[in-house]
């Protein structure tokens, strides 16, 4: 014997108990800060970009020489117990230090390497000579003549600089006269250059964001949830959240089919409003204790900025057994 179904649009008041609907929600968020260095040299790009690598090379050379001298010999030269003799002094210095960001963390790491030496070609006015030291990777020089190399001391002039790669150009103002008796400088150059690598991305930013998000939770909250992203107008923060959530029927007819409407809405950027229709069916379970509970629906972090949430469900229809 077939069953009669008798099929029911909300709300008639024989059913009007069985015509209300809610939802049930889990949600979560997070933030995440991008961490790392901004473009140099006052040439900043709208938004500024950031960058995870750092790099800053340290190049000096001077050669110097001509250094007035005196020395003494055992005879008269045209009457003259001494003459005047000429030494070269050639200085370098070379170091690079790279600095790297740990995205996640934020976590720096720093390595170096580099070497400075002078050579002294003395000429009538001495013996040759030389000192040499190596930068080691912690930043720590192998002798002394390394740790006390004159560059930070110098003062330059002639700075110029490029938005992605920073290059300080100098010359020296002047250096030291290279002895007691004065000298003349023969040939000096330095430079700083600076450049800035790995840039980190919008995108990057989003999806480390979305790593960091917590489990959901057990219990579920009455009412409706949202799901969003957001960046900050310097792109240096992301936010997010997503949301699983499910309809529900209190009081429900056993064996009954509801048909429940709603919406989703998406407000985007500019503030435009965007409905997505849904439904889903229920079947009732006749005790007034547990709820009919639709299926669960997941709304993860939107890849655009925006914020969706669901509208409260209403039942449309529903067919009695």
């Amino acid at each position: 014997m077939l069953l009669a179904v008798v099929i029911v649009t909300c709300p008639w008041e024989q059913v009007k108990a069985q015509c209300s609907a809610g939802m049930e929600h889990m949600s979560v968020s997070t933030n995440k800060y991008k961490c790392g260095s901004s473009e140099l040299c006052g040439k900043i790009s709208t938004p500024p970009k950031i960058y995870l690598n750092y790099t800053r090379i340290v190049y000096d050379h001077y050669f110097y020489g001509y250094c007035d001298g005196w020395h003494y010999i055992d005879k008269p030269y045209y009457d003259n117990p001494h003459y005047e003799c000429e030494n070269q002094i050639d200085d370098k210095y070379n170091t690079v230090e790279e600095q790297k960001v740990n995205r996640l963390t934020c976590e720096t790491s720093t390595t170096y390497k580099g070497e400075a030496s002078e050579k002294i070609t003395g000429g009538a006015c001495g013996p040759d000579s030389s000192k040499a030291s190596t930068l080691n990777n912690d930043g720590t020089w192998s002798s002394e003549f390394g740790q006390k190399y004159c560059l930070p001391n110098n003062s330059f002039t002639n700075a110029t600089c490029s938005a992605m790669k920073t290059v300080d150009a100098y010359h020296y103002a002047g250096i030291n006269s290279c002895g007691a008796n004065g000298g003349s400088p023969v040939s000096e150059d330095a430079s700083i250059t600076t450049v800035v690598s790995a840039e980190y991305l919008d995108g990057d930013l989003r999806k480390d964001m979305i790593d960091r998000l917590p489990p959901y939770s057990f219990k579920w909250d009455e009412g409706t949830g949202a799901s969003f992203y957001s960046l900050s107008g310097d792109h240096r923060t992301a936010e997010g959240g997503k949301m699983k959530y499910r309809v529900k029927v209190p009081n429900s007819i056993k064996k009954a089919n509801y048909t429940i409407n709603w919406f989703e809405v998406k407000v985007d950027y500019f503030g435009y409003k965007t409905l997505n229709t849904k439904h889903d069916y229920v079947v009732g379970t006749g005790d007034p204790t547990t709820p009919a509970y639709g299926k669960i629906i997941y709304v993860d972090v939107p890849s655009e900025i925006c914020t969706i949430w669901e509208t409260d469900p209403i039942i449309v229809k529903v067919e009695m057994p």
